[in-house]
């Protein structure tokens, strides 16, 4: 690490010349004014660096619809508020992609209901057997069965409150030998803890036994049903799974009916209009024009959070061991290039780039005031002090 030492000491005999003819007092009043001079001229360790002020994070907007753009209402660079619309669409197609969707579902059920209704009694307890099969089989595979979760949460609370009551015990233990507290403040203690294990222990055994259980009420269903299956014809059979794939169709077209609906409710679509969704933003690059179809899911622009822009900077390989993450820096723009805006290291990369033929290290310096002096692809001077 280079340092430099101002000293300006013109002559040590002029010093001592000075010294013999003032006395005791002169020599320490010298000392202390020479002992300044070394501390304000001191200079402090630093790199002086270039680069460029980049977003932390380019957020990108995508419609999830096909579309059509009808207009933009901004350009590349324009800051914009939450709220204010950014382009656009007509997507009437895609609302009657919706209304078709609905209407399927209405025919399925009809023809459902009209399947079911000419099954003979037997049939009908099958399929209502089966719909039972699957939604007990769905609950167990899935975890979601009412039961066992309300079972699995008591156990998650005891956890807790085991874990606290084990810490609480430690620190005791360690008190009563101070007489922090009575031995039988420590004995409840450990009592305590210990019917919250054993509470914990039934809790896991009552859930075990019950998903036993619920396995066993599957098995018994798929019997019965096995059975039942033996007593009907081939026709009725034939009408029974006319309805269970009639139900299937109708699960898998209400489950995309519903993420049809889903992709407009995001936050930034309003009506027809893309808008701003978060506090401020600043249109980095527009990726579509007017005019322009959408299939969905493509980006149609990408937006920076003009709150968080960090300095890029490159740093010669010679130089990059001498600084750490956490250290100060200042950052000078051209626009301002007497104002040092405070800055510290927030990230070093882990490999080295070519640049101008000379391996360079990218580090990222976060600002730590002065935030809004910032801009996308500013350049920067930036001073890195170890």
């Amino acid at each position: 690490m280079k340092k430099q030492f101002s000293l300006f000491l013109l002559s040590t005999g002029i010093i001592l010349g000075s010294v013999s003819m003032t006395g005791c007092n002169s020599q320490e009043v010298n000392a202390q004014e020479l002992a300044k001079e070394v501390e304000v001229n001191q200079e402090v360790n630093q790199l002086d660096v270039f680069g460029k002020v980049e977003a932390a994070a380019i957020r990108e907007l995508a419609v999830d619809f096909p579309a059509t753009i009808e207009t933009i209402d901004l350009k590349a660079g324009d800051l914009v508020e939450k709220g204010t619309q950014l382009m656009t669409l007509d997507y009437e197609s895609y609302k009657n992609e919706i209304i078709k969707k609905e209407q399927e579902i209405q025919l399925l059920k009809v023809e459902r209901e009209a399947a079911y209704s000419s099954l003979d009694p037997q049939s009908v307890t099958i399929n209502q057997k089966n719909s039972e099969l699957k939604t007990k089989q769905n609950q167990l595979s899935n975890g979601t069965d009412p039961e066992l979760i309300k079972i699995e949460e008591q156990i998650k609370i005891l956890d807790q409150q085991i874990s606290i009551a084990e810490k609480d015990y430690e620190v005791s233990k360690s008190l009563i030998e101070v007489g922090g507290i009575s031995d039988k403040e420590l004995k409840d203690k450990e009592m305590s803890l210990a019917e919250l294990k054993n509470n914990k222990y039934q809790a896991e055994n009552t859930l075990k036994q019950l998903t036993t259980s619920k396995q066993l009420e599957v098995d018994s269903l798929k019997g019965s049903i096995d059975s039942l299956q033996l007593t009907v014809s081939n026709t009725s059979t034939e009408k029974a799974s006319k309805v269970e794939a009639l139900d299937i169709k109708i699960q898998t077209a209400e489950t995309e009916l519903k993420e049809m609906k889903a992709k407009l409710t995001k936050a930034y679509l309003k009506d027809k209009a893309i808008v701003l969704d978060q506090k401020e933003g600043v249109v980095y690059e527009i990726l579509v024009t007017e005019g322009t179809r959408l299939k969905g899911g493509e980006p149609i622009m990408r937006l920076i959070d003009p709150s968080k822009l960090t300095a890029l900077v490159d740093v010669p390989e010679a130089f990059i061991n001498k600084i750490k993450v956490g250290e100060k820096a200042d950052l000078y723009l051209a626009a301002s290039p007497d104002d040092a805006i405070s800055a510290k290291v927030s990230r070093i990369a882990q490999a080295a780039k070519v640049v101008n033929g000379e391996n360079m290290i990218s580090v990222e310096l976060e600002v730590t005031e002065n935030q809004a002096v910032l801009k996308q692809g500013y350049e920067v001077n930036a001073i890195i002090y170890y």
